[in-house]
């Protein structure tokens, strides 16, 4: 019984391995779609710094069109207000280009992001399909590769005689694993408060001798 158990763990353990690493790439092009979806469509920084320029040199174009004409105050300013407009309707319309071209690109990369999803589901779901009578063996909760392998390591070194045994000694490693993971938190948590209980004594004590220097610098 014991190697026939084996037998299926090991083949369990190939099948959820490669189950991990097709979820594994699901996750990431997941990620990759939520991080294009929340890409920014509209103009860039530069393009609206290359608008604020365009104004500043139309400003200084038409006061050096002044100067070399002799225009009137109120032609300058007729002038420089059409230019502005003239900046501003045209940034715009630049904008809602950027913008349209930005977001088609968008949707058509979430469009492609999404087809490669679907695919390494269905590639997954036939997997699973393909692999039914050996991923039936082991219960849901442990048909991950960790698990699976400290299965195997348990049985075969004679530590488990039985599966039964087998997940028993995994729930406890869990349960130390937790506990391990607990107890590293807590620490870090108390070198951190200690390390800002150093600096507060040491600003304190560096505020304290600025003040006795202070009060000498006074006598």
């Amino acid at each position: 019984m014991e190697d026939l158990t084996l037998s299926y763990l090991k083949a369990a353990s190939e099948v959820a391995h490669q189950v991990n690493t097709i979820q594994t790439d699901i996750n990431n092009l997941n990620m990759q779609l939520n991080r294009c979806r929340n890409r920014k469509t509209t103009a860039s920084t530069c393009t609206i710094l290359g608008f604020s320029l365009g104004w500043l040199i139309s400003l200084i174009g038409v006061a050096i069109l002044r100067v070399a004409f002799h225009f009137t105050a109120s032609t300058f300013v007729i002038l420089w207000l059409f230019f502005t407009v003239l900046i501003i309707v045209g940034g715009t319309l630049l904008d809602y280009k950027i913008t349209k071209v930005n977001k088609v690109k968008q949707e058509k990369d979430a469009a492609n992001l999404m087809n490669i999803i679907n695919s390494r589901n269905d590639i997954l779901a036939n997997f699973l399909d393909d692999n039914s009578e050996i991923v039936s063996k082991v219960p849901g909760q442990y048909f991950y590769p960790i698990a699976i392998d400290y299965f195997i390591e348990v049985l075969s070194n004679g530590r488990a005689d039985t599966f039964k045994e087998a997940m028993n000694l995994f729930e406890e490693q869990l349960h130390r694993w937790k506990i391990e993971d607990m107890t590293k938190s807590s620490m870090i948590a108390q070198q951190q408060t200690a390390a800002n209980s150093a600096a507060i004594r040491t600003s304190s004590a560096i505020n304290a001798a600025a003040n006795v220097a202070n009060l000498m610098s006074r006598r």
